[in-house]
């Protein structure tokens, strides 16, 4: 099943124009936000724009969205893109466009591109302005490299005295990606993509749970990687679960938040299971806030712990070489490594209605498991490290000013 955007596009125009007694709203959203690292060397990935290095850069962080709706009592047609600047180019980011049609009160299907809804603010992951923290708990949120799909999903609500009831099943999702700057040269497929969401919450609290499975394609062009899988190979190893192709992927997550008078308590965990090159993890993190009037400070742990079994290679037989292409395994392994523990505190200060000042501090602690190839290898994940430096703590300092009209 591939939707085609074009298609997509056709049929938001011409239903807007079909729809009676339709209304229409546009806001846009952004940041103007600077970051940098305290050390030389070191790098914070972001995903399709660039990286955080030992200077402050506005590139990152800083982004301008547009949003409009098209709406009547059954359809809802909505668009929303989000432009980066990318390597000294603005790059442009088509993450909603879909439409909606309520087939009774409380019952719906949407088509069309979607945004993941894993996660508990996964409906405005990209309107930072509704978010207290200055930038999301990477170590959590890497954990699923699909923000949108292209799909469908079948949505059920309901009011049940004080609490509101949201179910989202989505039959199928599929999408495609530019990851160059994760594995070099490489595309990110997923297809196949089933998930359930329930949602229930009131003016207190709000719980969710989501489970999605995923079937996952990440070539690797890389030709010294595919030699040592076939020297091992040859040997009579077991190396099926050391690439990434047609590999299912299955992710749960837990979210919780809670808000008691000025305090507001905001958690989420993640399990994401993998027979292949991408380890097994759980990750989560913890928040908590208070409101002074229009200054809100915070503080925040978050934690991404991969599996040590997938870095133990006891059972790879070397005897021909002698060991050495199972420690050049060794070295691909320690590369999928993006463990890591973050320690951050802020503030947010709301300069006026749409517009927020935030400013945070994470201390990110690098974790290893078997090896220590630092000295030779280039460390991945979310937290890069260069080869010939020694693995080690680094501070990301950002600041900056969060919109939404």
């Amino acid at each position: 099943m591939r939707l085609n955007n074009f298609i997509i596009s056709v049929i938001f125009l011409a239903s807007s124009l079909l729809a009676d007694n339709f209304e229409t709203s546009f806001n846009y959203f952004g940041n103007l936000t600077a970051s940098s690292l305290n050390k030389d060397k070191f790098y914070i990935k972001g995903y399709q724009v660039d990286d955080i290095q030992d200077y402050f850069e506005l590139s990152t962080y800083s982004k301008l969205g547009f949003q409009t709706m098209i709406y009547n009592d059954k359809f809802t047609f909505v668009a929303q893109a989000v432009s980066h600047y990318v390597d000294d180019s603005l790059n442009l980011d088509l993450t909603w466009l879909n439409a909606k049609y309520k087939i009774r009160d409380d019952f719906s299907i949407r088509v069309g591109r979607i945004q993941s809804a894993m996660f508990l603010n996964s409906d405005v992951r990209d309107i930072d302005y509704v978010n207290t923290w200055a930038i999301e708990p990477n170590a959590f949120y890497t954990m699923l490299p699909m923000r949108y799909y292209d799909g469908l999903d079948i949505s059920y609500e309901k009011v049940i005295g004080d609490y509101y009831i949201n179910i989202i099943i989505t039959p199928y999702g599929e999408v495609s990606a530019d990851i160059d700057d994760m594995v070099s040269g490489s595309t990110l497929d997923v297809s196949d993509m089933h998930m359930v969401s329930l949602v229930l919450s009131n003016n207190d609290f709000k719980f969710k749970t989501s489970y999605a499975q995923v079937t996952m394609n990440i070539p690797i062009y890389d030709v010294n990687y595919h030699s040592i899988i076939q020297t091992l190979q040859d040997e009579g190893n077991d190396i099926s679960k050391y690439n990434y192709i047609d590999k299912k992927i299955s992710f749960l997550t837990l979210g919780l938040e809670y808000n008691y008078e000025n305090y507001s308590f905001l958690t989420e965990i993640a399990k994401r299971d993998s027979v292949s090159l991408l380890p097994d993890t759980i990750a989560y993190y913890t928040m908590l806030s208070y409101r002074y009037d229009k200054f809100i400070p915070f503080i925040m742990y978050s934690s991404n712990n991969n599996d040590s079994s997938h870095f133990d290679t006891t059972n790879i037989n070397d005897t021909a070489t002698n060991g050495v292409t199972k420690t050049e395994l060794e070295k691909i392994l320690y590369q999928t490594n993006d463990s890591q523990r973050t320690f951050s505190i802020g503030f947010r200060y709301d300069l006026k209605t749409g517009i927020a000042l935030k400013f945070q501090v994470d201390k990110i602690f690098i974790k290893n498991y078997g090896t220590d190839y630092s000295d030779s290898v280039k460390r991945l994940g979310y937290t890069q490290i260069d080869a010939g430096v020694k693995d080690d703590n680094v501070y990301q300092t950002t600041i900056g000013l969060s919109f939404a009209f």
